[in-house]
């Protein structure tokens, strides 16, 4: 599955004139599709599905193994981080930690392609689909992630080098904290389906 996701990710590279801009949310979705048993990676090309001056929304599809895949990227044009959240609760159970160096996420953009200078020059910027992957492993090794629908939203972006920790605050919600500064970098909601 995660190769589906990847080839969905590179995908995106192909639409030009993002550069700059931030994921704001990320929506993986998958369901049965009887239809195409026998098909094996089938990936569409990415498809602006709104598009205005500061907000986008892009989505691809692909089917594997009788399973219909779709991805939907949110993405804003930051003008000020209006998004940041200070996180001071500490209910939850600890899952996880992340931390990508610059090697990690210089590999990771050019497997899939991102051109995105964010993610290349000066502080590195953590791509939010690398974090996302990480995060749909984590579903997958400790649930029956096939059908269902994962969600993630970004508030404040992590560089090259910084902590993220992951708690999980309800049944099916995750919140990943920056640690250090305190700030929350997302949500992740998984919803499964019977």
């Amino acid at each position: 599955m995660i190769q589906v996701y990847r080839n969905m990710v590179r995908s995106f590279s192909e639409i030009k004139g993002f550069d700059g801009w931030m994921i704001a949310k990320a929506e993986l979705e998958a369901e049965e599709c009887k239809l195409y048993n026998d098909i094996n990676i089938k990936t569409t090309e990415a498809v602006i599905l709104r598009q205005r001056r500061h907000y986008s929304a892009i989505m691809s599809k692909a089917v594997y193994n009788g399973i219909r895949y779709k991805l939907i990227m949110h993405i804003v044009k930051p003008a000020r981080n209006h998004l940041a959240q200070k996180y001071t609760n500490t209910d939850g159970i600890y899952c996880l930690t992340l931390k990508y160096a610059q090697n990690d996420i210089k590999q990771f953009v050019y497997d899939v392609g991102d051109s995105n200078y964010i993610h290349q020059t000066g502080k590195y910027v953590v791509p939010g689909f690398l974090v996302f992957e990480d995060i749909l492993n984590m579903f997958i090794e400790n649930t029956d992630f096939k059908i269902g629908k994962c969600t993630m939203l970004f508030n404040n972006p992590a560089f090259a080098g910084e902590i993220i920790n992951v708690f999980k605050v309800g049944e099916d919600r995750f919140k990943l904290i920056i640690s250090g500064k305190d700030e929350v970098y997302g949500d992740a909601i998984y919803n499964r389906r019977s």
